[in-house]
């Protein structure tokens, strides 16, 4: 899964970090719902890794 490394990396950073490069890559935690909602199979899971729970 070479593709999806970046995403791992995020989920690794700090929050503060991990929000830089949420919003840079996605335009915020709203729109990273939303395309999890759309995603399937691998990706669906590395998205579901960065969105915070609670």
């Amino acid at each position: 899964m070479e593709e999806f490394t970046w995403l791992v990396e995020a989920e690794a950073k700090e929050d503060y970090e991990r929000e830089q490069v949420i919003y840079r890559l996605f335009g915020g935690e709203k729109k990273l719902a939303d395309l999890l909602k759309k995603a399937e199979g691998p990706l669906r899971k590395q998205l579901a890794l960065l969105v915070k729970e609670g």
